[in-house]
């Protein structure tokens, strides 16, 4: 095992898909969990909107990544809006969830030359022509992106009314939501909306979504 820090360059290097594949849309994007896709009778539909709700660092962004690849290797196609990871980092990350790969290991620099290789085969494996990454939160650019590059599946990771200042926060958050759940449905787009909930060692609960739940009931889906 090697210590070795310039592993970045290994997700750098892919280069991303921005014009339209030809394919043929599904009628259903699956969430790359059988359990739960047996309970929406075959995954999210096109044009349906999920709120992914949980505590930081409890798996979300890995679940909405993982279904933003299996959808990708699916040659479907994928938008990802984000504002927490970056387009290299999201790009290791797709990587690592193929790869199978320890992350932890390989943030901390550890990688070895069977780690490599596994990472340069991944990196083979996903179809990068079929994602697109938006870099701009603004409801304007993104429904223009929508209308032009047309994916199958978009997830949402920036915090919803963000750009309000405190006071108006909630109403500019169920706004937005509403926007894009309405931008969703007329362009037939699955939509995953991530929301975190505040760090407790509880386990979560409805009420705790903005507006004693409120937020919740403006989607087909919560998880």
């Amino acid at each position: 095992m090697q210590r070795q820090t310039p592993t970045l360059s290994l997700f750098q290097a892919t280069a991303l898909g921005r014009e339209p594949t030809p394919h043929s849309r599904p009628e259903k994007v699956s969430t790359h969990l059988e359990p739960l896709d047996d309970l929406l009778e075959g995954g999210l539909s096109l044009g349906s909107a999920m709120l992914v709700a949980g505590r930081p660092k409890v798996g979300a962004t890995s679940f909405l990544l993982g279904m933003g690849l299996a959808s990708l290797k699916r040659q479907e196609r994928v938008a990802i809006l984000s504002r927490r990871l970056s387009e290299a980092q999201l790009r290791g990350r797709l990587l690592l969830l193929e790869s199978r790969i320890n992350g932890h290991r390989v943030r901390a620099g550890f990688i070895s030359d069977e780690d490599r290789q596994a990472l340069e085969a991944a990196r083979g494996q996903i179809p990068w022509s079929f994602l697109s990454l938006i870099s701009e939160p603004q409801l304007g650019v993104v429904q223009n992106h929508l209308q032009s590059y047309r994916p199958d599946l978009l997830i949402w990771d920036v915090p919803l009314g963000v750009e309000a200042g405190e006071p108006n926060r909630f109403l500019a958050m169920m706004q937005q939501a509403k926007d894009l759940i309405r931008m969703a449905r007329a362009e037939q787009v699955a939509l995953a909306v991530h929301f975190v909930l505040p760090k407790k060692a509880s386990a979560p609960e409805r009420m705790e979504l903005p507006g004693l739940g409120a937020l919740a009931e403006l989607f087909s889906h919560v998880l």
